[in-house]
């Protein structure tokens, strides 16, 4: 698939994303100029890499006995002094490092030329300008991890080809000859970096103190690698050398590499108008979506294009996708584009299991590994506990510690985390992983509960001081979010990691007796409570009074989705009490952000309601899409953007948030069953997925118009037993569909 654009882009969130997850750029410009903004995975400041917890864990008993008395301003301040740190809300600086961009590759044109179509190909990974008389390509190739660039004509061009770099006060120095444009730049007293630029051309080359003016050439070719002091940068630099064959050969290798990614899965989405509309440029059809006109098929691409970040951000990565996946272009970037872990790294890998892309959740497990280490001295310095807590904020050092005063005194992002672990074994049955990685890291995550939670005189497991992460309840004055007593998300996530323990350990056959203790401990979390009013409750009492009725964060219906603590055949009271609670925030104005809209959609999703699943998602394309379909979010106060007039920046979250949104219409997975068409909106009328994968590792390909299933063919998995619900009658025979087999038999139901 290729997405044409035809539109003018003076905004970097317009443009072409490319990569290869060591190296990524955005592909952009004007009529005057092209540029290639750089990215390096690795690139991050590096001034507080070494930094260490306070020891507060005395402060414990005091925050406890404060919010027991109800004295939640003073609880929460108190709360927020000891286990939070800078940053956030205070007038001090936090210590978390930033993901800096590297520069950009600039080609200025002596004549402006304007641009006649832009072209990203989902498949391969290139994107394509095409100006009046010059095509722009370039890529991140996954082979040599070079990205190239090249410019080509019929007829003689000339400009200026130059590397530049926002000032941000880090020490520079450059050089240019006739091949080479080589950058060095030290960032701060840690982080340091070197851009090399090898430069090709049969035009006449004259090389300037910082700039290479170029006449008369009918091409350019250029190889940009970019090596950095975290991995030491010569040894970088030498392990990923420029490419000496073709560049036709260069590009073919490429592309077989990143189409074998982008295959795993297909996604088809279609309607009655999708031939008509598919000679239009996405931004004519985003635009016509904006002015109320249906475009169901252009959820497809939104879908596709997603995967395609995926891909490209990850297939020769090492660390995980960050808040802007791998794309900056800000010196001072939103929330420094580091990793949160209250919603945005995980709603990052939501489908990555399913269609079949397990070793990039692997660079996130092997993170996470990293910063769980850390989350050991942070659960001994900030509380007195064993095991390990995951702070709010995270940056390439993964070192725990809370960056965010207020916010990020919170305790449940391990026990988050713990959750995909377990969708890793559920989905592909590697007892091996489940023994050596996953379970030493559910057992660092209980036991840190075991020793945070609090039995009460009624004998119920509290866990004390709590937050509905980034929400806030009156009668705690100005601090943005409110401490408690086990709010509703605690609670869930607490439920959920003691449940992969004890299910592991029985897996295993080891450590029953530990088993037992972590039982009777879960079982004795307070009750999954609903209000007089129907909805959920999101803190420990319906006394508490939420101040933003409209709340971005749904953080009480974890449970809902990504959890599946309450559904359609368990909890049943919780989970209509759960669509009480979203209809009622959405209605006050909430789903104001990209990656909430996508929430919003899986949430409707596991309600069964198609509708509203199209509404959110038709909404996320209009409100909160850029044109080239970035997923936005609302510029938050501090960010320090190039353009002082834009009010949206770009987070990767709701791009791949919304994609499992659309398989969750398709196909659901929980409580042992398979359920096939769940939430599928009546404007879908004709659509596929192609090898998404269940728990129990099966891969299903379905087709369906009009709400009917036309194809259905089933490849088992590791687990011998699949059951589908067929309630709905769909298929043909009895209420439920059980198929058994060895790994590898092949079902077609129907289709044959």
């Amino acid at each position: 698939m290729k997405l044409r654009y035809n539109n003018f882009i003076d905004d970097w969130k317009e443009g072409l994303l490319v990569g290869n997850g060591r190296l990524n750029g955005v592909l952009w410009g004007d009529n005057s100029k092209d540029i290639v903004s750089l990215n390096h995975e690795r690139l991050w400041t590096g001034k507080y890499g070494n930094r260490k917890n306070r020891i507060s864990y005395e402060y414990l008993p005091k925050v406890r006995e404060l919010i027991k008395e109800k004295d939640y301003f003073r609880g929460t301040a108190l709360a927020s002094l000891a286990f939070s740190g800078d940053g956030g809300i205070s007038p001090y600086p936090r210590q978390e490092e930033a993901y800096k961009p590297a520069g950009e590759l600039v080609f200025r044109y002596d004549k402006k030329q304007d641009v006649v179509e832009r072209t990203l190909d989902l498949n391969c990974g290139i994107a394509t300008v095409v100006r009046k008389d010059i095509q722009i390509e370039t890529f991140a190739d996954c082979v040599t991890e070079i990205m190239v660039t090249t410019w080509k004509s019929c007829n003689e061009f000339s400009g200026t080809l130059y590397y530049d770099r926002q000032e941000d006060g880090a020490i520079e120095d450059i050089n240019i000859d006739e091949k080479y444009i080589t950058y060095n730049c030290k960032i701060d007293s840690r982080s340091s970096f070197k851009v090399i630029i090898k430069v090709n051309s049969d035009g006449i080359i004259e090389h300037g103190k910082k700039e290479m003016y170029i006449k008369n050439a009918t091409y350019i070719k250029t190889f940009t690698n970019i090596g950095v002091s975290f991995n030491n940068i010569e040894k970088e630099l030498n392990d990923y050398p420029f490419p000496v064959e073709d560049l036709e050969e260069l590009k073919e290798s490429h592309r077989k590499k990143f189409l074998v990614a982008m295959s795993k899965t297909d996604i088809s989405i279609a309607d009655n108008k999708t031939d008509e509309l598919s000679d239009l440029y996405i931004n004519e059809r985003v635009e016509r979506v904006r002015k109320g006109n249906e475009d169901v098929n252009l959820l497809e691409i939104y879908a596709k294009f997603s995967i395609y970040l995926m891909v490209s951000g990850s297939i020769c990565g090492k660390l995980p996708l960050n808040l802007q996946g791998k794309w900056n272009c800000d010196m001072v970037p939103a929330w420094f584009c580091d990793y949160h872990f209250n919603i945005n790294v995980q709603m990052n890998y939501w489908f990555s299991e399913q269609l079949g892309y397990p070793e990039y959740s692997k660079q996130l497990f092997d993170y996470v590994n990293k910063f769980a280490e850390s989350g050991k001295e942070a659960a001994k310095s900030l509380y007195g506990c064993n095991g390990t807590v995951l702070s709010l904020n995270g940056d390439q050092w993964a070192i725990s510690t809370p960056e965010a005063y207020n916010y990020a005194t919170w305790i449940g992002g391990a026990g988050w985390m713990a959750q995909h672990y377990w969708w890793h074994y559920q989905y592909n049955g590697d007892k091996t992983f489940l023994r050596d990685e996953a379970y030493p890291f559910f057992k660092l995550t209980v036991d840190f509960y075991m020793d945070y939670i609090e039995i009460d005189d009624n004998d119920i497991a509290q866990i004390i001081p709590s937050q509905s992460p980034e929400n806030r309840f009156e009668g705690t004055g100005y601090f943005p979010v409110s401490m408690c007593i086990s709010s509703a998300m605690d609670v869930q996530i607490a439920y959920d990691a003691f449940t992969y323990a004890i299910n592991t350990a029985k897996l295993l056959n080891i450590d029953q007796e530990q088993c037992a203790k972590w039982e009777e401990v879960r079982d004795k979390l307070p009750d999954f409570k609903i209000g007089t009013d129907g909805r959920l409750l999101e803190w420990d009492n319906e006394d508490k009074i939420e101040v933003e009725k409209g709340h971005r964060h749904y953080s009480h219906l974890y449970g809902i989705f990504p959890s599946t603590l309450f559904n359609t055949v368990n909890r049943t009271k919780q989970f209509e009490a759960g669509r009480k609670s979203l209809d009622y925030r959405l209605a006050q104005n909430g789903g104001y952000t990209g990656w909430s809209r996508a929430w919003a959609a899986c949430l409707y999703a596991r309600f069964q309601d198609g509708e509203e699943v199209n509404h959110q998602l038709s909404y996320l394309l209009t409100d909160l899409s850029s044109s080239a379909l970035l997923d936005l979010h609302p510029r938050p106060p501090k960010c320090k953007v190039r353009n002082d007039n834009t009010e949206y920046v770009f987070q990767i979250d709701g791009n791949l948030g919304a994609t499992r949104a659309v398989i969750e219409c398709i196909i659901q997975c929980y409580e042992g069953r398979i359920f096939l068409l769940p939430a599928l909106p009546n404007s879908w009328k004709k659509g596929s997925i192609k090898g998404v994968k269940t728990i129990g590792g099966h891969k299903f390909d379905i087709s369906y118009e009009n709400g009917m299933i036309t194809y259905l063919k089933i490849e088992m998995g590791f687990e011998e037993k699949i059951v589908i619900d067929n309630s709905d009658g769909l298929l043909d025979g009895d209420k439920d569909i059980v198929l058994e087999g060895e790994k590898g038999k092949v079902y077609t139901l129907i289709g044959y």
